[in-house]
């Protein structure tokens, strides 16, 4: 499976390659913000997971979803982020959101939010 990271913070980035990596094998693309990612869509169509951030420069996670969901409707979008308040979750569920994951977050966190997502039984998310 392909996973697409987009992430402005190279250290977490890292942090959750290394979460994926002990979940399984994936190939995983890198993204420091939404407009550099959206070429990374048109480019790997077969993207099966996205994790993004919500505060990026230039274009953010919540963008970056909306403009995802135009063309992608399907694709499960995990959002990881600090913004976790009731009313933030509920913004992010509006743009297309399949998961919530708070920072900071454990490795075990990460696995466990993520499992559904890419266990192969076919497990649809939340």
């Amino acid at each position: 499976m392909k996973i697409l990271i987009v992430e402005d913070s190279r250290v977490t980035r890292h942090i959750i390659m290394n979460g994926l990596k002990e979940m399984g094998e994936f190939e995983i693309l890198e993204s420091w913000d939404g407009t550099a990612a959206l070429p990374l869509l048109k480019d790997n169509p077969d993207i099966g997971l996205i994790l993004t951030d919500w505060n990026m420069p230039v274009m953010g996670g919540l963008e970056f979803v909306t403009e995802l969901r135009k063309t992608m409707p399907k694709v499960p979008v995990v959002m990881i982020t600090i913004e976790n308040t009731k009313e933030d979750v509920m913004r992010a569920i509006r743009a297309g959101i399949n998961g919530y994951i708070s920072k900071p977050f454990s490795a075990e966190t990460l696995k466990t939010k993520l499992k559904p997502f890419l266990d192969p039984s076919g497990a649809s998310g939340e």
